[in-house]
């Protein structure tokens, strides 16, 4: 018959369970060590790691293609000019014609080019936008489970589901279409500009007076939806951990008449970025209004300066001409969309910062190495015989190291012997089984199994040979048979019904 032996815990400093558990004291905690230490960016090139050459193939297409329709936008301009110039009174009729149908091909065989090169460079870097970031989420969320069970004692665990999907999301939208636009809008600006000046450097030059006040519409414009979109997110990521914590312990908050204490928690979460949203919301609305008002200036300046050169006579030293409405037009519409194509740079400058601070958060975790890393193949394997020790063991959780749970315990469980630990709440009982389980590294002494100490041994194979059952056992969303087949995965249905 198996003997029973009954082990009190107790500690100087009493109860520490409530303190070091409560999810108001981590998180508070959390802060405190996220405020001191903010994870900074990292180089771009490095959110695309996880590349081969398939992806490698893809980027090249999809730059190639978006240069071309960068290209491919002022290049229009000058064909409208043409045939505006066409469309002269004083031409013969016949040559009207023939010149319209002419320019309406160009138009033809440029807007063909126009949509295969956007979609192609569209789709191309979308699909690497999603390859990557579906590469890193792999790696994020497997990073997460191979961290020691000191590292979520500094973190709020129900956070982190959408901590992942926001960085992951800001890093998607970073890595993606927003390169592609920002190539686009680079190549479009140059091709404007070089295009607007070698066909008229006069009103080209007059035309740049609008230009900062163009980006600078567009960029206030881009950076409030920016702030407004991070302080929505922010708000969604706290408020989506009060609704996991309330939800993964549903049955309590119902037992206790807490729905509307839940309910008006997670409202209040929300109301904190109402005021701060709806600031950048009116402010958003405000810099529209001068990017647009910048637009129609350009127009007016433009049209308004052409026409005096064109009543003038202005010679035109690039054409060896006067300049003609035909090349009013051509330079107010390549100027106009080199000048917008700066303000369309601000978006993707603003998604890439984002998606380089998302991507340092999310390779810190990749990039750390795991005090207790359970993929580490090292260790003895020894026959397990049943001896446990308890060796002088001294140990205090890493978030309150100052606050020791156990003090020089020595104990040793026998093979089929029951053992009870009996104590106050926070005295270690629960901290004892957590160490057999090596969930924490201890601060000094050893524990030993069958002689042989816990660091020895290969942390896989230990917990693989250990049956424990917690004081609040969770499940997962399947079956009893699955959940038990988490343990042990060849388990057979006899091992099933006895477990």
């Amino acid at each position: 018959m198996a003997r029973t032996k009954q082990v009190t815990l107790t500690t100087e400093e009493g109860p520490l369970k409530s303190e070091r558990d409560a999810p108001e004291n981590r998180i508070a905690s959390s802060k405190k060590k996220s405020a001191k230490k903010q994870p900074s960016s990292i180089r771009f090139i490095k959110l695309y790691r996880y590349c081969n050459k398939t992806d490698y193939l893809i980027m090249a297409i999809g730059t190639l293609t978006a240069v071309a329709n960068g290209i491919i936008m002022p290049v229009l301009a000058l064909i409208l000019g043409g045939a505006t110039s066409s469309f002269d009174p004083r031409n013969d009729p016949d040559a009207i014609v023939n010149n319209g149908k002419k320019y309406a091909f160009y138009f033809l065989y440029a807007g063909i080019g126009a949509f295969f090169a956007a979609q192609l460079s569209m789709s191309c870097w979308m699909l690497i936008g999603e390859r990557q970031t579906i590469n890193i989420r792999r790696e994020y969320f497997r990073a997460l489970l191979r961290q020691e069970i000191g590292y979520f004692d500094k973190v709020n665990p129900n956070e982190l589901s959408t901590r992942v999907a926001n960085d992951c999301q800001m890093i998607w939208q970073g890595i993606g279409e927003k390169v592609q636009t920002c190539i686009f809008n680079s190549v479009m600006c140059v091709t404007g500009f070089t295009i607007g000046f070698s066909k008229g450097w006069e009103l080209s030059l007059i035309m740049l007076l609008n230009i900062p006040l163009i980006f600078i519409g567009g960029s206030l414009f881009f950076w409030s939806v920016q702030k407004a979109t991070k302080k929505n997110l922010e708000a969604y990521e706290k408020s989506g951990g009060i609704a996991e914590q309330a939800l993964g312990a549903i049955k309590t908050v119902v037992a206790l008449c807490g729905e509307e204490k839940e309910v008006a928690r997670y409202k209040a979460s929300l109301d904190e970025s109402r005021s701060i949203v709806v600031k950048y919301g009116f402010m958003g609305g405000f810099f529209v209004g001068i990017l647009m008002f910048a637009l129609m200036s350009c127009y007016a300046l433009g049209l308004f300066y052409g026409s005096y050169l064109i009543e003038w006579k202005r010679w035109n030293p690039i054409e060896g001409r006067p300049y003609s409405f035909a090349d009013v037009l051509s330079i107010l519409f390549v100027n106009l969309m080199a000048a917008f194509s700066i303000s369309g740079l601000t978006a993707p400058l603003k998604s890439f910062a984002l998606a380089k601070k998302a991507g340092a958060r999310a390779m810190e975790v990749i990039d750390r190495v795991s005090q207790i890393d359970i993929e580490d193949e090292s260790g003895e394997k020894p026959d397990i015989k049943g001896t446990i020790e308890f060796k002088d063991v001294t140990f205090a959780y890493p978030l309150k190291p100052e606050k020791q749970i156990l003090k020089g315990i020595n104990l040793i469980a026998r093979p089929k012997q029951k053992v009870a630990f009996v104590g106050e709440s926070g005295c270690g009982k629960t901290t004892a089984m957590q160490l057999i389980e090596r969930f924490y590294e201890l601060d000094s002494g050893d524990i030993l199994f069958d002689g042989v100490s816990i660091k020895k041994i290969n942390l896989k194979w230990l917990r693989d040979n250990i049956g424990y059952v917690g004081q609040e056992p969770a499940l997962f969303a399947t079956s009893i048979e699955e959940n038990l087949k988490f343990a042990k995965p060849d388990a057979t249905e006899e091992e099933i019904w006895t477990a």
